[in-house]
């Protein structure tokens, strides 16, 4: 009796031990960094939404510099609709994408005209938006 109480407490405590361990390497796993990973000269497009529930705040990046407009995806959203709405309201670009082919996608600006867009990707799961503008 003795035996199994002790072998019960030990298995008991290398459990703990090893949950422990796990959620140590869990919390010093490094996080994508928004800033961190847009390239100099260029300028972040701050997408508002999500494109899956729970995918993450760093999933999609978009930036932009002035001649081309670079959408990053990091995650598997399988059909993605890309458009690209212009201040008063006309679409000027409409595309999709299969993410879990293409996970970079660059749409030139060099036929927009100067003022603010708008960004807007959406799936089947959900959406997500932002403002850029082209000078």
């Amino acid at each position: 009796m003795k035996r199994q109480t002790l072998l019960l407490i030990m298995v008991g405590l290398l459990n703990m031990l090893a949950l422990g361990a796990s959620a140590n390497v869990k919390l010093t796993t490094p996080m994508k960094s928004v800033n961190g990973d847009i390239p100099p000269n260029k300028t972040g497009v701050v997408l508002n939404g999500d494109l899956e529930f729970n995918s993450g705040s760093n999933s999609v990046e978009a930036y932009t510099d002035g001649e081309y407009l670079y959408i990053d995806f990091y995650q598997n959203f399988g059909y993605v609709n890309i458009l690209i709405m212009s201040e008063l309201g006309g679409i000027v670009y409409d595309n999709i994408v299969n993410t879990a082919v293409q996970t970079a996608y660059i749409i030139p600006c060099s036929g927009f005209i100067t003022g603010k867009y708008t960004l807007i990707l959406n799936n089947a799961n959900g959406y997500a938006a932002g403002d850029f503008s082209e000078p």
